[in-house]
């Protein structure tokens, strides 16, 4: 007697829809877990408000929402059943608009010693929020809110030491952009 395709899936394991994410007009996102032959058959998926007609059956699917939209995931296995969401928020920010931010964005002075003042002139519909400032090597050096008043803020920056680092602003979306400057005394 031979055995084939022998799957061990765990009867308490939970449902996963992944975390909220966000993609750009006419384009596509995955949400769920990855493929799996064990668990795709126990894994339907359902665009709310509706759960008579499901999307799919898979552990994680494509999706190409033209609007923001929650997804949600019922997982079946041996009558276990888990559920869970995922919500997909449209952006507006297209990638072309993104690097015109990144271009907007201007940090002075550079190379500075005590503190870097950044500036931007377009009106941002999603604001940054978080600035992390990383070394040479990528390193993380540190992590911050920052709040913009009137399209500028401060960052101060005596503690680091002479060399060159870069900053990247994060808003709620996760979207980021990039600068690079140095520090000089």
């Amino acid at each position: 007697m031979a055995v084939d395709d022998v799957s061990c899936i765990d009867i308490d394991l939970a449902a996963y829809a992944g975390p909220d994410t966000y993609v750009v007009s006419g384009g596509s996102v995955y949400i769920g877990r990855p493929g799996d032959v064990g668990i795709d058959d126990a894994c339907i998926w359902y665009k709310l408000p509706n759960t008579t007609n499901s999307i799919d059956t898979a552990a994680g699917i494509w999706v190409s929402p033209t609007a923001t939209s929650t997804y949600m995931v019922v997982q079946d296995i041996c009558g276990n059943i888990k559920r869970d969401t995922v919500v997909v928020s449209l952006s507006g920010v297209g990638i072309s608009e993104l690097e015109a931010i990144q271009n907007d964005i201007s940090l002075f002075p550079n190379p500075a010693a005590d503190q870097i003042q950044l500036q931007f002139s377009l009106d941002i519909s999603n604001p940054f929020t978080s600035l992390s400032i990383f070394n040479n090597f990528g390193q993380l050096i540190r992590e911050d809110e920052i709040a913009f008043k009137h399209k500028k803020a401060s960052v101060r920056i005596d503690e680091l030491d002479n060399g060159v680092y870069f900053f990247e602003l994060k808003n709620s979306s996760g979207q980021t952009v990039k600068k690079r400057f140095v520090v000089a005394r």
